[in-house]
């Protein structure tokens, strides 16, 4: 028998409001778990220390970094570090090599006027230096382009010091670490997409994370019109790790993008994931009366046809407290009647 069910469709502010609400608490999770639970653990469990203390004063050896604390390091770019570390180390570069990108570096114009970042020294023949003129903002701008010059040439040096041949141990150490790290992520990742988006719709009974449970959503199945099942929300949250979480990181946030999108677009204010689940979150405790607020679908439970029209059952699914009364059940004042049915027992005796 085909009923027609009706729900009262979730606005779409209060939808993406939920959804944001959701993202904060995942990614404040997310950033917790990942800097004092499991990147702890797996220090604990693993030689990260060990190893990371090797790589701290591999960076120092390589001359491209600075001790900020016994555990960081900064890296350098400025012009006194790279005559040191041209003087010092031996991965096939020289200080001439040094001097003759300075020399090719492309000239800045300011104002139509060509300046170059580095002019050659009047001390030394084939040495070059910064180009400082009489114009305080010309030498602004020459060094903000001085700084990328820097920048750039710092990440080729890096390049040749870690593939050069007294230096495998610094990229196989940088690799490792970059790992473990890695791997913390991952579970925490893991641990704040269950937590959030899992473990509280399979404890509440009307299946809302906690976003959802704010804005007063319920998630139903379009299946048989009730509250969802707990397979179904996991089913849902599959879908969702699968489209929103997965695909989510490998095109930088587009489908979660995309999911948000569409739920202005579809009838029952629906996601992906809520689509192809077959299910959708709806309105449980306002009821403005507005129809426009309200969506109708058909839904067969197998049962045969009434044989009577009489008998024919629309139902009405709307999540709306309503209080009932006796006078509207039975359509007149059932304590007056009782009163009186007293009275008249009482006049008889």
């Amino acid at each position: 028998m085909k009923q027609t069910i009706t729900f009262q469709r979730a606005s779409i502010f209060r939808r993406i409001c939920s959804a944001l609400f959701d993202f904060i608490i995942f990614f404040v999770l997310l950033m917790l778990t990942q800097a004092y639970v499991f990147a702890p653990i797996i220090s604990s469990v693993s030689d990260y220390n060990v190893k990371y203390q090797e790589y701290y004063n591999a960076c120092l050896d390589s001359k491209l970094y600075m001790p900020v604390d016994d555990q960081n390091v900064k890296y350098i770019y400025e012009d006194k570090q790279f005559i040191d570390y041209y003087m010092v180390n031996n991965i096939g570069l020289t200080l001439e090599d040094y001097n003759k990108a300075k020399k090719e570096a492309t000239p800045y114009t300011v104002n139509n006027v060509e300046y170059p970042l580095f002019i050659e020294s009047p001390i030394g023949s084939g040495t070059y230096v910064e180009n400082v003129t009489d114009d305080n903002a010309v030498n602004e701008q020459l060094n903000y382009k001085r700084d990328s010059f820097y920048l750039q040439h710092a990440s080729d040096i890096y390049v040749k010091f870690v593939n050069h041949e007294n230096n495998k141990d610094f990229a196989a150490l940088a690799t490792y670490l970059s790992g473990l790290i890695s791997l913390s992520y991952i579970f925490a990742l893991i641990f704040s997409t269950l937590f959030t988006y899992l473990l509280f719709p399979m404890i509440f009974k009307d299946r809302a994370t906690l976003g959802k449970k704010m804005f007063h959503f319920t998630l139903i199945s379009l299946k048989d019109a009730k509250t969802a099942s707990r397979f179904q929300v996991f089913a849902r949250f599959v879908y969702f790790a699968i489209t929103s979480v997965v695909f989510g990181i490998l095109t930088f946030g587009l489908t979660p993008f995309i999911s948000l999108l569409i739920i202005p677009v579809t009838s029952k204010r629906q996601t992906l994931h809520d689509l192809m689940a077959r299910t959708a979150v709806v309105n449980n405790s306002l009821n403005t009366g507005d129809e426009r607020d309200l969506f109708s679908y058909e839904i067969d439970d197998g049962l045969p046809e009434p044989e009577s029209n009489d008998s024919a059952n629309v139902v009405d699914a709307e999540f709306v407290d309503v209080e009932i009364t006796p006078e509207e059940v039975y359509g007149t004042n059932v304590n007056d009647e009782n009163n009186e049915k007293t009275n008249d027992s009482r006049d008889g005796e």
